[in-house]
């Protein structure tokens, strides 16, 4: 659900990113402490996602002309925001085509200022 904000912010597409592994994506292996419930600390191991470090622009929002709207978009109103809900399995299956098809459809370059 995207109440206002557009699909921009689409977290959910970080994970369709790990499995299409575009060359944008991944930055410097990073060690995460973290601290359980009672005080038990573990470490684990990530690579960082790195696109703006990388000269890239997230745009999720490309996603929505990929959707059927009506079965795998819905679009209306709260109040004065925009809302849309998204299906995730069509989602994913959409966003996995796009990137077969451009593996830089999600992003673009960012511009620098010289």
């Amino acid at each position: 659900v995207f109440l206002g904000c557009g699909m921009k912010p689409n977290t959910s597409m970080h994970a369709v990113e790990e499995v299409a592994r575009p060359p944008y994506l991944f930055g410097s292996l990073i060690t995460y402490r973290i601290i359980l419930p009672g005080g038990k600390e573990m470490k684990m191991r990530s690579w960082r996602h790195d696109h703006g470090r990388r000269g890239w622009r997230q745009r999720y929002d490309r996603l929505e002309p990929l959707l059927k709207k009506g079965s795998e978009l819905h679009i209306g109103r709260v109040l004065e925001a925009t809302v849309q809900i998204v299906e995730v399995r069509p989602m994913w299956e959409r966003a996995l085509a796009a990137f077969e098809k451009d593996i830089f459809y999600f992003v673009e370059r960012i511009e620098s200022k010289q």
